[in-house]
């Protein structure tokens, strides 16, 4: 039976939390490293960009120059995050695990499948199974998302399958628009993720922001205009929430929101085992990182 991995390791810079999840989803490729759900922070805190992305074309260098605000590339697509006062996921798997016999892969087959019980809060038209593997796979995991900030007291619910993002709200950050099977809290989405699939392993991860800084997360986007930024700050305060703003100025800290995760984790992926890096593992992932720091994401200077 399959039994997922569970670690927490804690704030790290920004190439060490990027390289682990690389390393990760590469060894799952080649069978190396068990399915594994990681949550991590950020220390210092750390702009984060998707594979593809202009820096040169969304990102203002001098805020960052400004702000001390370092830059990382992540394996993944998607746009820019800044990581600071959150929690963060990472959900590593091989590609073919949905197409294992249901008694290898245990109960969490049954929400790839579309034969977990109805989540509640959820319409049922909501929880049918997708064909697409990516839909499919946000829909699994975002299911553990969604009970872990029901543990902490939220009413998180999945966005519609049939969601698709305005494309008014486009814009060089993340939090900016919401797509199908992410997860939202009183409307507004609660939880940016990315993802990417390839050599036969799947890496998701994303940020669950425990408190946000709207004004400074803006100031690190290019603009046409000052107007221009103040509209973006207005979209992403309509569209985006903290754990913190949900429960009305309750603090939430990163320990107790780790403990609400793994707790849900483990229900909606039918149990976890806690574990840790492998000192292989661990090894790869330092080499890594150390390419990652002497190559770090150029940040050219506009004018």
């Amino acid at each position: 039976m399959l039994k997922w991995r569970f670690m927490n390791t804690g704030a790290r810079d920004g190439a060490w939390n990027m390289a682990v999840d690389e390393v990760l989803w590469r060894r799952v490729q080649e069978d190396r490293s068990p399915p594994t759900v990681r949550l991590y922070a950020w220390e210092p805190a750390t702009l984060s960009v998707g594979y593809g992305q202009s820096i040169e074309r969304d990102i203002d260098s001098h805020a960052l120059e400004r702000l001390g605000i370092p830059v990382v590339r992540r394996p993944t697509g998607g746009r820019a995050v800044l990581h600071d006062r959150e929690v963060t996921y990472s959900v590593v798997f091989p590609e073919d695990l949905w197409d294992r016999p249901m008694g290898e892969i245990g109960e969490g087959a049954k929400i790839a499948t579309g034969r977990a019980e109805p989540l509640p809060g959820t319409p049922d038209a909501e929880q049918e199974p997708v064909s697409a593997p990516i839909l499919r796979d946000y829909a699994f995991i975002s299911r553990g998302l969604v009970a872990g900030l029901r543990n902490l007291g939220l009413a998180a619910t999945l966005a519609p399958a049939a969601f698709r993002p305005d494309p008014k709200d486009r814009s060089g950050a993340c939090f900016s628009s919401t797509s199908a099977y992410e997860v939202m809290v009183q409307g507004r989405k609660i939880v940016g993720s990315a993802q990417r699939r390839g050599g036969g392993g799947v890496l998701q991860h994303g940020s669950a922001p425990l408190d946000l800084e709207i004004d400074k997360l803006c100031s690190l986007f290019r603009t046409s205009s000052e107007g221009a930024r103040a509209r973006l700050a207005a979209n992403l305060r309509k569209k985006t929430v903290s754990v913190t703003e949900v429960l009305g100025g309750r603090p939430v800290d990163y320990e107790a929101a780790c403990a609400a995760f793994e707790a849900g984790f483990d229900e909606a992926f039918g149990g976890l085992e806690r574990g840790g890096l492998t000192p292989e593992e661990e090894g790869a992932a330092k080499t890594l990182a150390r390419e990652k720091r002497m190559r770090p994401v150029p940040v050219r200077s506009v004018g």
